[in-house]
Parts: C-alpha cells; sequence; structure tokens
C-alpha cells in the first residue's frame, strides 16, 4: 500500500521529480531508497534540504541517525551499514559498521534553504541528487523570506551549467500559491501526472490509497481525523483554497481597475464580481500603484489609502481570486 516511484522516476528527460500529497504513504521513504541505492551501487552522492536550520537540527538527532533510522530498521538492504550526520553537517556511510575500527565515508550534505547564501564558493561537482523536503509549508507555518528565490540560488549555486544532476521535491501539505510549485506548475486540478517539458519537471500529485485510508480511519489518528475539515487535506490530498482562490479563465466582461508593483514584480487587477489577480501583461497604464513610497518606481503612486482598505475588506470576505 506504499508509495512505488518505479513509474515517476522512469521518464526521460526530466530532471526535476515533485511529488505532492499522499501524506504519511513514503514519499521521503522513497527518496531515501532512492539516493541511498545511487549511492551504494553507482557511488552517487546527494544534498538533503530542508526549508531551515530548526528543520534540519531534527535530523540531527542520535548523531544524525534520524535521517536513516525507518531504512535500517525495516532492512531494505540485505546488507549491515550505518549512516550519521556531522556536526557540520556532512553526510556519511559507513558499509561495515561492525569492523573494529569502523570507516565512514562523504556521501553529501544536510543543508538548510534558508541559508543558501553561506555555499557560495563551495564546489559541489559531485552530487548527483538533490532533494528538498517539505518544500510547501504546513498551514500556520511561519514562512521567512522568499523561498522560491531561495530554491532557486540554492540549485544554482549547487549545480551551476551542470546537466547531470536530478532534484526531487516533496510536500505534505498542499497550497496552489506556493511560489515554488509555481515555478513549475500552476494548472494543477486533479490527481495524476503533469509535466512541463520546457523545464525538464514532472509532478506526481498522488491519488487517494483506499487500502491506506482504510488502516489510517482504523487507527486512533484516523478517527480523530475522520468526518472533520482537516479530513480532505490530510487523507484525501485536496490543495488547499483551491475551490475559494483560485480562477482558470478571467470572467467575461471583466474590466482592468489597476496594476500593482511589489518590488521587481507587478500584477494585474480585474473586476468583474469580485477582484480577479492576474500576472502582468505589460499593459501601459497610469494607474500603477505600490504601497511603500519607499519602493516606489519612477511610474509608480502610492495606492490611496481608501483604495487598500477596499482591497483588504474584499479579501478578507474571501472576494479575491488569483490566476495561479
Amino acid at each position: 500500500m506504499y508509495l512505488d516511484g518505479r513509474h515517476v522516476f522512469s521518464y526521460n528527460g526530466y530532471n526535476i521529480i515533485i511529488l505532492a500529497g499522499g501524506r504519511g504513504i513514503g514519499k521521503t521513504y522513497l527518496a531515501k531508497k532512492y539516493v541511498l541505492k545511487k549511492y551504494f551501487y553507482k557511488g552517487d552522492k546527494f544534498i538533503w534540504i530542508r526549508a531551515t536550520e530548526s528543520m534540519c537540527d531534527k535530523l540531527k538527532d542520535n548523531n544524525g541517525r534520524a535521517l536513516f533510522n525507518d531504512i535500517i530498521q525495516n532492512k531494505f538492504f540485505k546488507f549491515e551499514w550505518d549512516g550519521r550526520i556531522t556536526g557540520d553537517n556532512v553526510i556519511e556511510i559507513c558499509k561495515h559498521p561492525d569492523d573494529e575500527k569502523p570507516q565512514y565515508e562523504y556521501v553529501g550534505n544536510l543543508m538548510a534553504l534558508s541559508t543558501f547564501y553561506k555555499l557560495k564558493g563551495n564546489s559541489f561537482a559531485d552530487i548527483k541528487t538533490i532533494v528538498l523536503d517539505e518544500f510547501i509549508g504546513e498551514e500556520g507555518e511561519v514562512i521567512r523570506g522568499d523561498r522560491a528565490l531561495q530554491f532557486v540560488n540554492t540549485i544554482e549555486t549547487i549545480g551551476r551549467l551542470r546537466k547531470d544532476f536530478r532534484v526531487i521535491l516533496l510536500c505534505n501539505a498542499l497550497n496552489l500559491g506556493d511560489p515554488i510549485l509555481n515555478l513549475f506548475f500552476s494548472n494543477v486540478k486533479e490527481h495524476g501526472y503533469y509535466f512541463n517539458k520546457q523545464k525538464g519537471a514532472i509532478l506526481y500529485y498522488i491519488p487517494d490509497n483506499e487500502e491506506f485510508n482504510e488502516k489510517r480511519f482504523d487507527s486512533i489518528s484516523g478517527k480523530i481525523l475522520k468526518g472533520t475539515p482537516y479530513e480532505d487535506v490530510i487523507a484525501h490530498n485536496k490543495f488547499l483554497t483551491y475551490d475559494s482562490m483560485y480562477f482558470n479563465k478571467l470572467p467575461k466582461d471583466s474590466k482592468y481597475f489597476c496594476t500593482l508593483e511589489i518590488g521587481v514584480y507587478k500584477l494585474n487587477i480585474y473586476i468583474n464580481d469580485m477582484l480577479y489577480v492576474t500576472e502582468y501583461n505589460g499593459i501601459t497604464t497610469s494607474r500603477l500603484y505600490c504601497n511603500d513610497i519607499a519602493v516606489k518606481s519612477e511610474y509608480a503612486n502610492v495606492i490611496p489609502q481608501h483604495i487598500l482598505e477596499r482591497f483588504i475588506q474584499l479579501y478578507n470576505f474571501n472576494k479575491v481570486k488569483f490566476s495561479n
């Protein structure tokens, strides 16, 4: 009943693999198996990334063996081995842990996405796989900084100009507006496979597993979950706020209202039965607004207070929809 990744990893020319949904059915376990098999049988090294340093610290419990415990305990590999993470976030593996003086080999690094700026100048030419675990923040999680920018900078630093490595992105929480997801896909609806050939990315939005859910709902936690508003997200892998916040096609007779400028980004606002937010399409307008005079560009005006207050009011009453 657990996730089989042979299909999703079988597509040639797709070096970015995104596994979304399917909480508890083994996405992280699958990624661990993948990188460890690549190391044991080919000598390929990897980097394991979490969003923040505190998330990385959780994997360093018990001398860093928290990353490997489930694989070792389930005896996925039929030979003895051990793994650890040292204090400087180096991942090491020992192939003969019962030796009198066991030798550990460097196999990769544990990194925090939020500290990408520390990577400059390092060489990662021998890294063949990058895993970013839980790249979409859980609902209510405090997110500091621009994670999409952090992600792009991290991949650029590790794999600049290279074509010979693979990136695996994993997430439990589901949010169509996530900026990293939107780097590749903004049209996700039903469960299944999505392809972005131009970027070499494949998304597997994992459907329900009936056998797994039967066992889930027979457990203590499953009985608590059943029939609550959280069942759709946790058990049935539905995207958060999909119905209420996103639209596929701008309604007919929608009228352009203004363009908002946030730093180097712009977006358009249209009015119909509610506000519709789209990507900036290059329109020339005198109604270009920013929200802070300190970041005002040459052609922008600070948004009038009464318009800003109306935007906030409409948003609070779920009267704003986004194109992605």
